[in-house]
């Protein structure tokens, strides 16, 4: 038998009054769904968190289930941003989603950042005419800890932890723990439990 944790228990409750609010949302036009959308980060509790989840399948390439993006997030819904199920992004995150896709199983924690956009230097150029498109992709089962950066082109592994304050500005592989500025491995998960099989 499943075990539920209690969002997951209300999501599935809802999800048919979900689904049919989503469809009655793909008649009107899109600009209706931003409009909500921007007002709809200043909407608390399980409220706010259906409304969101809507507008997100709405307006996302591709949204799974189970996506729960709190109030007080800063998420920015581009052309190709990809979310899977079972996602939660806690409170005062900022995420650029231009060109972001993110897998199942990934909890992103408070104040996190996520930045798809970056600038070059060209001195015949001001600054904020050289922005380029710099897309990210986070794996499977990733946590982000409070406070994380991620900035610029860069792939993140499956089963990653990203402490807390750190900076990730080149890519993660799988299997690991990153902390610091820039973030650095310091610790190989799949090492872990190999550990933990031996001592059995």
């Amino acid at each position: 038998m499943k075990e539920y944790r209690k969002g997951e228990k209300i999501f599935d409750k809802v999800y048919p009054l979900l689904t049919a609010f989503y469809l009655f949302l793909k008649i009107l036009p899109e600009f209706v769904s931003r409009f909500l959308w921007s007002i709809s980060r200043e909407i608390p509790g399980y409220l706010g968190i259906g409304l969101r989840y809507v507008l997100l399948k709405r307006l996302a390439k591709e949204c799974g289930k189970n996506v729960s993006v709190m109030s007080s997030v800063y998420l920015h819904i581009g052309k190709n941003l990809k979310i899977g199920s079972h996602i939660s992004i806690r409170e005062d995150c900022y995420i650029d989603g231009d060109n972001l896709e993110i897998g199942d199983n990934v909890m992103i924690s408070h104040s996190s950042s996520i930045i798809t956009g970056s600038h070059y230097y060209d001195k015949n150029k001001p600054m904020r005419d050289t922005l380029k498109d710099t897309p990210v992709k986070i794996g499977d089962n990733v946590w982000i800890g409070s406070g994380a950066r991620i900035i610029g082109e860069t792939t993140i592994g499956d089963d990653v932890i990203i402490a807390a304050n750190a900076v990730v500005i080149k890519p993660i592989p799988s299997n690991v723990v990153v902390a610091g500025v820039p973030a650095i491995i310091v610790r190989r998960l799949d090492e872990d439990k190999a550990n933990e099989y031996k001592n059995q």
